[in-house]
């Protein structure tokens, strides 16, 4: 028979290898994580770059670049002139250099007609450039609350006009990592 005082064997790590595995562990996150945090931000360039171009080529290929509103009428607030035609670059009504939304959305900057108005006989059914374009958005990009194109960053898209930026006469920006315009890092269209 056997004595219940035999001996105990209870497998357990001790104290020095259990701080092996962790500094081991510590090690490779600290070779790690910088790599990744470099990948992640290098795949949301690439992301950001891919949908500047989407959105220019959007644009370039779109049949009306300006657009004529018919603008209140200064002499008499509350009422829509005759023939006040007010020249604007489509994707940019405000000059705010952002790409547009829908303006109807956009409670705090001001568009320079009340494009919508059942009364403006030059109203109109735009409604931004995602609605108006109907680009498919590629991953890492969304819409927010004002339907306006975002980067991976959830930053709104820049826009500006002129010869300066090619052919197409536009040039679509992303702030970029920094999520600060006018950087080494922004993402440009036509760079």
């Amino acid at each position: 028979m056997r004595s219940c005082m035999g001996a105990h064997h209870h497998s357990a790590f001790t104290l020095s290898e259990v701080l092996v595995v962790l500094t081991v562990i510590a090690t490779l996150a600290a070779l790690g994580l910088p790599a990744w945090f470099y990948m992640r931000t290098q795949a949301r360039v690439g992301a950001a770059r891919t949908l500047v171009v989407a959105v220019q080529n959007a644009i370039a290929t779109y049949d009306l670049k300006t657009w004529q509103v018919i603008g209140r009428d200064p002499a008499s607030p509350g009422t829509f002139g005759t023939l006040v035609r007010v020249d604007i670059n489509m994707w940019d009504l405000n000059g705010d250099q952002v790409l547009d939304g829908d303006p109807s959305l956009d409670l705090v900057t001001p568009f320079p007609a009340d494009i919508h108005a059942s009364a403006n006989p030059g109203r109109t059914t735009y409604r931004g450039f995602y609605d108006m374009a109907g680009l498919a958005l590629p991953s890492r990009s969304g819409i927010n609350a004002k339907r306006q194109v975002l980067d991976p960053w959830a930053i709104p898209l820049g826009i500006r006009f002129g010869a300066e930026f090619g052919p197409a006469r536009v040039g679509i920006w992303s702030y970029g990592p920094d999520k600060v315009t006018a950087t080494a890092d922004d993402v440009c269209s036509w760079k």
